[in-house]
């Protein structure tokens, strides 16, 4: 150990534990020594050079206390260096700070997939003026670490069906709303008929004015302006009226205005009167007889304008005195024209097709409106379910988003099933439970005590830990089942058993291990300890304090103890008992874990030095329900 100052640090290691959104967690351990052994403040992290220098506190985790300065005592921190330091994935120098007048170097820190050396170093503290010392270059035969690759992009696809998986009981619902809703409309809506009768503009020449004086339709420059004018003036209230009054029942103006429209057809010379009623022979009759009494209304009026044309001109034939001549012919002809208005009526309108019987009503068949209906559901859905996927916490939507956050290696996945198939027994759970089996009887060391737990509620871990035991007990082996998540135990009833000595009652010291057991019925092999009744935190601590008790009493009774317990990433239960196991399996269901619970998971594991065995994925990519022949529930002996 050397000596600087009056504090001295022997370093024992200097570790990256993992990457997180914000940063890098490294942990320092290692002993200090002064003159006189005294407790010292928990150091400071110095990360950066230069101006880009970053003081970072130690995490506040329970059990790592500031370093006791006796030269024995073992020190361990933890700190959060920022992302932002580590340019082009490279770790920043680092130094700590155990006084203000006093600073540690300590070695580059080595990141995942880089080599690193495991003998422990003494480092000196140096004032903090002095210059740092220089890094080591890398070896010829050691290439420096690479920087690690950017995340690939998402695509469309990737971003909207992993947010709709995420959230399909809501899309399913807005979809379902949709469709109801439509067929809702249609069944309480009346069909709507549209009948249209036809009326044919026949305009006078510019320069003809025999009918001059009197509202004709005569040709222009813009013939469609031309008809778009003449159709808004027949669509007037007068005719309405008379309309109304023919027709009765309820009919006044303002419905016959609102049933009918007159419309030009296209760009040629032809009106569309276009009615529309809940009865065919209805908007039939209600176009032909809007069209006959526009027309009856335009003939009266202009047969009272042509009256008076006539009998002006007529008085002033009589008053030429030349009754040969050109403008008295021009008179004549006029009065003869007029004479037709008033006999036959407006010769530049007429009635070109009466209005038929629609046959079927108008706009979309019911079945085109409950297809688009169904569409803009589903659109509506997408657009939901992305747009809670952004504003909400975030839920680990792909296997990969799951290694970024953990890499932990996926013992087994397991298929999503419909929810009539979602049992603990079923034949494509039990041979994923089957190759997690193989998986912790090959690897070296005992695996005898598996403990369960997740990141949050939901991620199928009960359901992982029973399926598990079940298929451990059908293949032979003697299995005790521990429901340890003491504030909602619900082994026993999905088992369907009663226990009336339960964990409560051995920690207390009522009962033996042997009568707390509960025999599965149907699981030959498998037995149950659980709570009887409801549990207090009294228990949970009495049942930590004794866990290392029960499991050893456990494993003298079976080949193989599997603890359900509480989720990890929202209450803390589970810490308590990780310690006692041999192996600590995490759960995590596609599309439905939250990622910040499951950071939160990773972080406290961590902190407190367990690093879980593996992952058991629900719902990936490579869960798909296998296509070669499954076992059945049948024991198979090995």
């Amino acid at each position: 150990m050397a000596e600087a100052g009056t504090i001295d640090f022997e370093l024992a290691r200097f570790e990256h534990l993992v990457e997180t959104q914000r940063g890098h967690i490294v942990r320092v351990a290692g002993t200090w020594a002064t003159p006189t052994p005294r407790e010292l403040p928990h150091p400071t992290l110095l990360a950066g050079e230069g101006d880009e220098v970053v003081s970072v506190a130690p995490l506040p985790i329970p059990g790592q206390d500031p370093p006791r300065a006796d030269g024995t005592s073992p020190w361990l921190a933890t700190y959060s260096i920022p992302k932002r330091l580590f340019t082009e994935g490279n770790p920043p120098p680092c130094r700590l700070q155990p006084a203000p007048g006093t600073l540690v170097d300590l070695p580059e820190l080595a990141l995942p997939g880089a080599p690193v050396d495991g003998a422990p170093a003494v480092l000196v503290a140096r004032p903090p003026g002095a210059a740092p010392p220089r890094l080591p270059a890398p070896s010829p035969g050691r290439p420096a670490a690479p920087a690690a690759p950017a995340a690939p992009g998402k695509g469309v696809r990737e971003l909207f069906l992993p947010a709709v998986r995420s959230h399909r009981r809501l899309a399913a619902a807005i979809v379902a709303v949709a469709v109801a809703g439509s067929l809702l409309g249609l069944a309480v809506r009346s069909p709507s008929y549209e009948a249209a009768a036809r009326l044919l503009i026949t305009p006078l020449p510019r320069n003809d004015t025999t009918l001059q004086g009197l509202p004709e339709v005569r040709a222009s420059s813009d013939p469609a302006r031309t008809v778009e004018t003449f159709a808004r003036l027949l669509e007037s209230r007068q005719a309405a009226t008379v309309v109304a009054r023919r027709l009765g029942g309820g009919w006044n103006t303002r419905r016959v205005l609102h049933a009918v429209s007159v419309k030009p057809r296209g760009q040629s010379n032809v009106l569309d009167v276009l009615a529309t009623a809940d009865d065919a022979r209805l908007a039939a009759r209600l176009a032909n007889l809007f069209a006959q009494t526009t027309l009856a209304v335009r003939n009266r009026r202009l047969a009272q304008l042509a009256a008076t044309a006539q009998a002006r001109s007529e008085a002033d034939l009589r008053a030429l005195p030349d009754q040969a001549g050109a403008e008295a012919q021009a008179l004549r002809t006029r009065i003869a024209a007029l004479q037709g208005i008033r006999t036959d009526g407006d010769p530049t309108l007429e009635v070109l097709q009466p209005a038929a019987v629609p046959r079927s009503p108008a706009g979309l068949p019911p079945p085109a409106i409950v297809a688009l209906t169904t569409l803009a559901g589903l659109l509506l859905a997408v657009g939901a379910a992305a747009l809670l996927e952004l504003l909400g916490p975030g839920r680990i939507n792909e296997e990969r988003d799951l290694q970024a956050l953990y890499p932990l290696p996926v013992l087994t996945r397991l298929p999503t099933l419909p929810r009539h198939r979602r049992t603990a027994d079923a034949p494509e759970l039990r041979e994923a439970f089957r190759t997690l089996q193989v998986q912790l009887e090959l690897e070296p060391g005992r695996h005898r005590v598996v403990m369960v737990t997740s990141a949050s509620t939901g991620d199928g871990k009960t359901t992982s830990a029973l399926g598990f035991a079940l298929e451990l007990a059908s293949g032979g082996r003697e299995v005790i089942l521990v429901d340890l998540d003491l504030r909602k135990p619900d082994l026993a009833g999905r088992l369907g058993v009663q226990p009336k000595t339960g964990i409560e009652h051995l920690v207390a010291g009522r009962a033996p291990l042997a009568d707390a057991l509960v025999d599965v019925p149907g699981a030959t092999g498998l037995e149950l300890l659980a709570p009887a009744g409801q549990s207090d935190l009294s228990t949970l601590e009495a049942v930590a304090s004794q866990l290392p008790d029960i499991i050893e009493g456990a494993t003298a009774l079976a080949d193989y103890v599997v603890l359900d317990t509480p989720p990890v990433g929202e209450v803390s239960d589970a810490l308590k008992f990780a310690r006692s196991v041999d192996d600590v399996l995490v759960v995590c269901r596609i599309g439905r874990t939250p990622r910040p619970s499951f950071e939160a998971m990773r972080d406290v594991l961590e902190r407190v030095g367990t690093r879980p065995s593996g992952l058991i994925v629900i719902g990936g990519a490579g869960a798909a329900a296998a296509r070669y022949p499954l076992a059945t529930g049948e024991s198979l002996r090995p």
